[in-house]
């Protein structure tokens, strides 16, 4: 019986982060879809604004490197597989490509193939993938809106990552509810020594080998040049009009339009509103017995 409550009070303590999720949610899509484009902010000092405009990076974000906390001999592949061979270990193959502009800021995370605990009932995916470390890198952004320019206040903007590391998990940008840039624009594979046969149909675990990937490195990057939305309260700071986030509204960064960050909102109120339900309704069968435990 005791067991049955613990469970319980587990499952709704998770359900109400979701709900949580989706009644920030649904403000931010409330506070964007009502955006008027033909509407002109005064750009003063506390006001609150939703602004589309250009990315300008005056200082590049530092460069994450996927290897550091990684697997001794782990290295990154791009996701073409071309690599260059550095010893008994791979490389990423770099020469002849272009960098691109300059990143203003970069979310980045290293996801890790981890073995779930079988059991001789389950019979399907016996692997699942969990953020292992991320973070966010920021420099100097300005946004060049039809309003006015405003620079990006940098502390804001790294605060935006949820949480930390715990016990239980890893904070993960692409979880921040202030944050939406859409899927992973690089997503490249971290090769180690000690896989082998990723293509075999026969899925190997044997100590420290193992036919599946291990690891992927993902980021996502705002390059000079680039639209953004971003909203936020405007302050006075040393270089001018600064976006950050006060009493009155919390700091958003998206990339693209304004339609594209209400679909985002859209598909992420949907499903926590999902995970929430699913995560209520069983908190409720467990706290009325209908949850055995043996």
């Amino acid at each position: 019986m005791v067991l049955q409550y613990v469970f319980g009070a587990v499952l709704l303590a998770v359900g109400a982060y979701f709900l949580r999720n989706v009644r920030t949610y649904v403000g931010q899509y409330r506070t964007v879809s009502s955006v008027d484009p033909d509407a002109t902010p005064t750009m003063q000092p506390g006001e609150t604004v939703t602004l589309v405009g250009r990315a300008r990076v005056l200082e590049p974000a530092p460069t994450p490197d996927p290897r550091d906390g990684t697997d001794a001999g782990a290295e990154p592949t791009p996701v073409d597989g071309s690599t260059s061979t550095t010893g008994d270990r791979e490389s990423a193959n770099t020469d002849g490509v272009d960098p691109g502009p300059d990143p203003g800021f970069v979310a980045w995370r290293v996801r890790r193939r981890k073995r779930k605990r079988s059991s001789s009932s389950n019979s399907g995916t016996r692997h699942r993938w969990t953020t292992e470390r991320a973070g966010l890198e920021v420099g100097d952004l300005e946004i060049e809106a039809d309003a006015g320019t405003v620079r990006l206040d940098r502390d804001a903007a790294r605060d935006l990552l949820p949480g930390g590391v715990t016990d239980w998990t890893t904070a993960d940008p692409w979880d921040s509810a202030g944050l939406h840039l859409g899927d992973p624009d690089v997503d490249a594979r971290i090769d180690d020594p000690r896989d082998f046969g990723p293509d075999l149909p026969v899925d190997i675990n044997l100590g420290p080998l193992s036919t599946g990937e291990r690891s992927r490195f993902q980021v996502n990057r705002i390059d000079d040049g680039q639209q953004v939305l971003v909203h936020g309260e405007l302050a006075m700071g040393d270089h001018g009009l600064t976006l950050t986030s006060g009493p009155a509204a919390s700091l958003v960064l998206s990339s693209g339009s304004v339609g594209d960050l209400t679909g985002r909102l859209r598909w992420k109120i949907a499903k926590n509103t999902l995970l929430a339900l699913v995560l209520l309704a069983f908190a409720g069968a467990s706290f009325g017995g209908f949850l055995e435990f043996s």
